[in-house]
């Protein structure tokens, strides 16, 4: 209580703060709300066939580009009712050692099977969360 008497007090006149100056608004409830809103969830991905899908994606977007992708998309599993291709996934990739980055970045200019298997031999480094 004693962090929200404190906020409350910095604001007595009831007005909001200016936005993105750090202070929090004196409405306590809707400033929680709104943190909330604006935060999005990651999901780490486990499963074996999704993982399948997201290195290849990942390699595809890495050759595309000419970098190692730190963000890459994916059409949405539907499970019931009409497929809609437009709605995507947006996918974290994640790379826990930078010499992995740096493998993974020099095998790109040598083509599709080489960064598959560099991309092969350094999963245990990649995890990919899908934002919600």
């Amino acid at each position: 209580m004693g962090a929200r008497a404190n906020r409350t007090e910095a604001h007595p006149t009831g007005t909001s703060s200016i936005p993105g100056s750090g202070e929090c608004s004196c409405d306590d409830r809707s400033h929680d709300m709104e943190i909330m809103i604006r935060m999005e969830t990651r999901i780490k991905v486990t499963d074996q066939e999704k993982l399948t899908l997201l290195y290849e994606r990942f390699r595809d977007v890495c050759l595309v580009e000419k970098e190692v992708w730190k963000e890459i998309f994916m059409p949405r599993e539907v499970t019931q009712g009409p497929v809609r291709t437009n709605i995507q996934d947006r996918y974290e990739v994640e790379i826990d050692d930078c010499e992995v980055e740096d493998a993974l970045d020099a095998n790109i200019p040598r083509g599709s099977q080489s960064l598959a298997a560099a991309i092969q031999e350094y999963r245990a480094h990649i995890s990919f969360y899908r934002k919600t």
